[in-house]
């Protein structure tokens, strides 16, 4: 048990406000942490680290606007700050843990564990050690591939037509429908929907829409 007399100075970062209060409260109950600074979105805590802000730990939603939980941590490590990271997602999918853990996540809780659990990662993390779930959750709802550094990137790069016809896709719009609603021809939706499964590192429509969700775009 982490002593509650020990500052402790946890960042947290949701972009749903009534989470993040809901968080922000639960961490204040647990009386692990002496502050607890919450933040809307990756972009605003990253500025307060850039302006010399330290933290004993962030706490980030893996599924968020702009910059998801993996990009963000990306991002942290790019500046060498090693601050410890815990994960926290609400997705009904396995979450990418081995891309979690190369960029030097130290745990992933689900939004619906038990507080207890919360806790427990917590103080675990926060004592030095990691705090991860089995890499099988969802069987049959796993990923078709893993997730990595490359897949940032690329998806990072997706442009706002390749964004449309992923949006157009995710409600099920044929390709035919996709042409007439974007005006362009069949054979252009047909390098889109390429272009985006080699972005996504899938073959399926079905696999890409999930890790489209999986990152925060759809």
């Amino acid at each position: 048990m982490i002593s509650p007399e020990t500052p402790r100075k946890i960042g947290l970062i949701d972009d749903h406000k009534l989470v993040l209060d809901g968080l922000e409260k639960t961490l204040v109950g647990m009386n692990i942490a002496r502050t607890v600074s919450t933040y809307s979105s990756p972009s605003d805590i990253l500025d307060r680290i850039d302006q010399g802000e330290t933290f004993d730990l962030i706490i980030t939603d893996l599924i968020m606007d702009g910059m998801n939980g993996l990009a963000f941590l990306s991002a942290l490590r790019s500046r060498k700050n090693r601050t410890p990271v815990l994960l926290m997602s609400g997705i009904a999918m396995d979450p990418p843990l081995e891309q979690m853990k190369s960029l030097g996540a130290k745990g992933f809780v689900h939004k619906a564990a038990d507080p207890e659990i919360f806790e427990t990662a917590i103080e675990t993390i926060l004592s030095g050690g990691t705090h991860f779930p089995a890499d099988s959750l969802a069987g049959g709802n796993a990923l078709e591939t893993p997730v990595n550094r490359d897949e940032l990137s690329a998806i990072n790069g997706l442009t706002d037509r390749q964004l449309e016809v992923l949006k157009a896709m995710a409600k099920g719009a044929t390709n035919q429908e996709i042409s007439d609603k974007l005006c362009i021809s069949p054979n252009t939706v047909k390098t889109h929907i390429k272009n985006l499964y080699d972005a996504f590192g899938v073959s399926r429509r079905t696999a890409c829409i999930q890790k489209a969700q999986l990152y925060g775009i759809l």
